[in-house]
C-alpha cells in the first residue's frame, strides 16, 4: 500500500492542524491522502461473438497500471449461472442483442437477484440513439456504449466508482470514521474498549444501524455484518494499543464489501497514525 498527500489542508500527517467548529466540539483537519489498494479486479465480459470476447480480454488484460482477471460467459444464461454458483464482479461488460439469453434480460434477472455491481452495456454501431436509450433505462444498465470500446474508454470504466472516501474525525468524547463508496453513510458501528481492563483488554462492537445501501439485499447485510464487526474490532484495538482511550464510531457505506476492500480501510487509517493527534482527516482509498 502507498499513500501520497494531495489534499489543501496539509501536506502530511505532520502538519498544522485546522479546526472546524461543530456542534459536538471542535475537529482538527490535517491533510487529506490517496491511498492505493493494489489488488486484482475481476471483470465479466459477456457476448456471444468470439471476437468481441476476445478483443475485449486482451485490452482489459493489458493495463499497466491495472491488473485486471477477465472472466468470459457467450450469453446472458452463463453469466446468471456464474453468480448463481458463487461468483462476483467488480463491473460486467455485456452485449445487449445476444441469443438465449439477451444481455437486457440478462441484466434484469441480475439486478433481481440483488446484484448491484456495475453494468455497462455494449451495442453494435448500426443501432440508432433510440434503441439505444430504450435498452439503457429497460436493462437496468449502469451505461451504454457503442462498440467498439477503445482501451481509454475501457480503462475509464474501470476507475469509475472505485475510490472509497474516508473521512476521520476527531470529537471531545469519541473518534468517527466515514467510510462511503455510495456517497452516504451506511452501516454504523460502534465500538469501546472495556473499562478497567489494564492487562489483556477486551473489546465490545455493536451495530447501531444496519442499512447500508437499497441494493442490498437483507440476508446480505446479515452475510456482512461479522466482517464489519471484525473492521470495527481490529481498529479499536490499534486505537487502544496507541494510547487512545476514546470509543469509535465507524460508518461502512460500501458497494465493495470484499475482504480486501475492509483490510485497505483498516490498513490506510493505521499506517497513518491517526490516532495520537486526535487529528481529524480526509483521504481517498482507491480499492
Amino acid at each position: 500500500m502507498k499513500g501520497r498527500s494531495s489534499g489543501d489542508s496539509g501536506s502530511s500527517s505532520s502538519g498544522s492542524n485546522k479546526k472546524a467548529k461543530t456542534e459536538t466540539g471542535d475537529v482538527r483537519r490535517i491533510g487529506r491522502f490517496t491511498v492505493s489498494v493494489e489488488r486484482a479486479l475481476k471483470v465479466l465480459i459477456v457476448a456471444a461473438d468470439d471476437a468481441i470476447r476476445e478483443e475485449c480480454k486482451a485490452t482489459l488484460t493489458h493495463f499497466e497500471d491495472l491488473e485486471v482477471v477477465a472472466h468470459t460467459a457467450s450469453n446472458g444464461f452463463e453469466a446468471v449461472n456464474l453468480h448463481l454458483n458463487g461468483e462476483s464482479y467488480r463491473t460486467i461488460f455485456v452485449v445487449l442483442e445476444m441469443p438465449v439469453r439477451s444481455g437486457i434480460t440478462a441484466t434484469r434477472t441480475l439486478r433481481g437477484m440483488g446484484v448491484n455491481t456495475p453494468i455497462v452495456g455494449m451495442v453494435r454501431e448500426e443501432v440508432d440513439d433510440g434503441d439505444a436509450a430504450r435498452a439503457f433505462e429497460e436493462g437496468s444498465l449502469t451505461e451504454c456504449h457503442r462498440m467498439p470500446l477503445n482501451a481509454d474508454q475501457l480503462k475509464t470504466i474501470l476507475r469509475r466508482g472505485i475510490d472509497t472516501d474516508v473521512v476521520l474525525c476527531a470529537y471531545d468524547d469519541h473518534f468517527m470514521v466515514i467510510v462511503t463508496q455510495i456517497g452516504a453513510m451506511g452501516t454504523i458501528l460502534h465500538a469501546r474498549k472495556e473499562e478497567g481492563v489494564s492487562i489483556n483488554p477486551t473489546f465490545n462492537v455493536s451495530v447501531i444501524f444496519g442499512k447500508r445501501d437499497e441494493a442490498t439485499p437483507p440476508d446480505l447485510v446479515i452475510t456482512l455484518q461479522p466482517m464489519m464487526v471484525a473492521c470495527a474490532r481490529q481498529l479499536i484495538e490499534h486505537m487502544s494499543n496507541s494510547g487512545a482511550s476514546k470509543p469509535l464510531v465507524l460508518s461502512l457505506g460500501l458497494k465493495d464489501h470484499s475482504m480486501e476492500t475492509l483490510k485497505g480501510v483498516i490498513s490506510a487509517v493505521t499506517q497513518n497514525s491517526l490516532w495520537s493527534n486526535d487529528n481529524c482527516i480526509s483521504f481517498a482509498v482507491t480499492t
